[in-house]
């Protein structure tokens, strides 16, 4: 009598899993949290239409990571908050080859530009760039041909590889006080650039860095400049005269220069 009573106890135990496991709506959705979860598209649209899509970084702050626009070039400003989040970073790619910006404009607390952001954008001349901004990513603004004028913040820390590589038309650049890093190739083939004031405090400068911007009239490089790859600056350094250079004597600069000239 146990036997046949446990028998079919277990019995109706397997019926009643059965059914838990074919119990499902129309769409097949379960009650299972993780069998729930998927891949999920969040925009933004502001009011002069452009529309943002975005990802949660955390539970205040959020990612810009696509963008699409009117057909026209126009003025593209980075909103400061999504749905209650602050924007902080724009992820890699998120503005790619985007054929209608002419302008970036930002008053969010963005930390970060992310490789290879506004890389591409024929139409983009004039970046300015908010307060927060530590990081340009590796080919940030890489062959963005026609951008003229960047506004780099007091606090960027570091600009990294090929962040400028091929933006032939980019005519001056103020570098903050609080750089301290430049990367390889960063601002490679900058035909246009008339001056290269580097900060006291910055460090590093990466080989190539500065390579091949034919258009230097001025170069001026810090005591505090300990780090300088190959070719960083030719061949400015080959092609300048002395009085349009400056280095601190006995400094790591002065010892590089000297070996081209």
């Amino acid at each position: 009598m146990t036997k046949r009573v446990f028998a079919m106890l277990l019995a109706v135990l397997m019926l009643c899993l059965c059914v838990a496991c074919s119990d499902k709506g129309n769409d097949g959705a379960t009650d299972d949290p993780v069998i729930n979860i998927g891949p999920e598209t969040l925009t933004y649209t502001d009011s002069q239409g452009d529309t943002f899509t975005y990802e949660y970084l955390s539970s205040t702050t959020v990612a810009i990571t696509d963008f699409v626009g009117s057909d026209e070039p126009h003025v593209v400003t980075i909103p400061a908050s999504i749905d209650g989040r602050n924007v902080t970073e724009i992820a890699s790619a998120a503005f790619r080859a985007k054929s209608n910006i002419s302008e970036i404009k930002s008053d969010a607390a963005l930390v970060k530009i992310g490789d290879y952001a506004f890389a591409y954008c024929e139409a983009l001349t004039t970046v300015t760039l908010p307060a927060s901004v530590k990081t340009i990513g590796k080919c940030a603004f890489y062959a963005s041909a026609h951008l003229t004028t960047v506004v780099m913040p007091e606090g960027l820390e570091n600009i990294n590889e090929a962040a400028f590589y091929g933006c032939t038309s980019l005519t001056g650049v103020t570098f903050p006080a609080s750089l301290k890093t430049i990367g390889y190739a960063a601002f490679l083939d900058c035909k246009a650039l008339t001056s290269i004031v580097l900060p006291e405090g910055i460090t590093s400068v990466g080989a190539q860095a500065f390579y091949d911007c034919t258009a230097v009239e001025a170069l001026s490089l810090p005591a505090s400049l300990t780090e300088i790859g190959d070719y960083a600056f030719n061949p400015i350094v080959r092609d300048l005269p002395d009085e349009a250079i400056t280095v601190v004597e006995g400094s790591v600069a002065a010892t590089h220069i000297a070996q081209f000239r």
